[in-house]
């Protein structure tokens, strides 16, 4: 029986990308606070039932890395005050087709990607 050696490390590795973008991003936002509420709502749809692995930033400002998540998935955080950038990847793990990510900024959309393989980020 030949194994798919390939088909975790891929996904592995694209995730391992984003985790890094996003680490360079919060890195670069200074010491600035952010100001006021702010609730934000990740979400990616596409096929039912397909599953991925996501990654998102929670009400701090800390990764939480989800590794077996179904389609379609969403997930809303109320922000702390301090926190100057959000965002959120995800990668595909099984079924190929189309799947978009957005992300929402006190019920307004404020960025979209449609890919199996995405990440979005967003300051303020």
């Amino acid at each position: 029986m030949k194994k798919k050696s390939g088909f975790f490390i891929k996904p592995f590795v694209a995730m391992l990308a984003l985790i890094a973008l996003a680490g360079l991003l919060f890195a670069s936002c200074g010491s600035g606070a952010g100001s006021g509420t702010r609730t934000i709502k990740y979400e990616v749809t596409g096929s039912p039932s397909t599953t991925a692995v996501i990654v998102y930033y929670n009400e701090s400002g800390s990764p939480i890395t989800l590794p077996n998540e179904t389609i379609p998935w969403s997930k809303t955080v109320d922000l702390q005050s301090g926190v100057v950038a959000i965002g959120f990847g995800w990668t595909i793990t099984s079924s190929s087709g189309t799947y978009t990510g957005k992300i929402y900024v006190n019920g307004k959309e404020e960025k979209s990607a449609t890919t199996n393989i995405g990440n979005l980020t967003v300051t303020f």
